[in-house]
């Protein structure tokens, strides 16, 4: 990528969690675990991954918007439904996940997804 790619607070939580439990899962070796936290926190230092701040109660209130516009319908999990909320308060364009859940309500409120 030429440009930095931009994370929000909840998306370094989450992969820093999902390193975490993937040890405590022993899907990968505790030492390989370390070595992805260093090159995340590596990648952040030199700019290549940007934490961008946000309005948490803009956050939530959007969230809330979509939950009661979508998860009728559809069934999405809250966390998901914050992702996307957070990527429409930062004005995203681009929406970028591997979940299937994920890419169906980010192409619902508008925003284009690669995966």
């Amino acid at each position: 990528m030429k440009a930095p790619l931009h994370l929000t607070s909840l998306n370094r939580f989450e992969l820093i969690n999902a390193i975490q439990l993937a040890v405590f899962r022993e899907a990968i070796a505790k030492s390989a675990g370390l070595r992805a936290l260093e090159r995340l926190a590596a990648n952040i230092n030199c700019g290549a991954l940007v934490v961008l701040p946000c309005d948490w109660a803009a956050v939530h209130g959007r969230a809330l918007q979509i939950a009661l516009h979508h998860t009728g319908k559809s069934g999405y999990r809250g966390f998901d439904i914050l992702h996307v909320a957070m990527a429409l308060e930062l004005g995203a364009k681009e929406f970028l996940t591997f979940d299937a859940k994920q890419t169906q309500l980010a192409k619902a409120v508008g925003l284009k997804v690669r995966v």
